[in-house]
């Protein structure tokens, strides 16, 4: 397995892999413990959850990593995911990555106090992904980002919102990351095959403005 490690921004670390299989079988645990509605905040084995997978969505393989293309987590739930599954064993892939952070931050209590986002750099959609993560880490990490995204939001249509919700909720994520996911989704001037909210150039123009704020 193969990825680099780097700042992009103060405190948001980009991991950028080869190929989609290895970030995906990397991420899987800790950005389902964060996400998902079923698994979210408590410790599970791989094999389980990809039985889980296969079944939920109806399908005789396992093929998240083929599925998703990006990912991103907070580094306080890096610190407690590692805190959970430390104890029952954390595999190969996930101790190398972890190792990196330490590496680059010294300690897990400092990795709470960063964002982790992951992205494959031979995917067509590099950049926009990176984007997207980063406007997730953005969210997290600034409270003066998140307080203009959320005046965008409230913004919205309510038709619009509620579609985009039900599109999110019905793909797997939990409630809690509804307003992060469409305010980072709206932030790319690419569509998605995921999901794509327009009206979003405020969206678009609001990150441009706060990233170059910070670079």
């Amino acid at each position: 397995m193969s990825f680099e490690l780097k700042e992009i921004y103060p405190c948001i670390y980009l991991a950028t892999f080869d190929t989609l299989y290895d970030m995906g079988m990397t991420m899987v645990r800790v950005q389902e413990y964060y996400e998902s509605p079923y698994f979210r905040g408590r410790y599970f084995a791989l094999e389980t959850y990809m039985d889980w997978w296969a079944e939920t969505e109806g399908k005789d393989c396992f093929d998240y990593p083929a599925v998703w293309g990006g990912f991103n987590v907070p580094g306080y739930v890096i610190y407690e995911w590692h805190k959970q599954f430390h104890h029952e064993g954390i595999r190969d892939r996930e101790r190398l990555l972890l190792d990196a952070l330490l590496e680059a931050r010294g300690n897990l209590e400092n990795i709470k106090k960063t964002y982790l986002i992951a992205a494959c750099s031979k995917s067509d959609e590099y950049e926009t992904t990176v984007r997207h993560e980063t406007a997730h880490a953005f969210y997290a990490l600034h409270p003066k980002y998140k307080k203009s995204c959320k005046k965008l939001l409230a913004q919205m249509s309510p038709k619009v919102y509620a579609k985009a919700e039900k599109i999110l909720l019905g793909g797997g994520y939990d409630k809690s990351v509804v307003a992060d996911e469409i305010q980072a989704y709206s932030s790319s001037p690419h569509d998605s095959k995921r999901i794509s909210v327009k009206p979003r150039k405020r969206f678009i123009a609001n990150f441009d403005k706060f990233k170059n704020s910070i670079s």
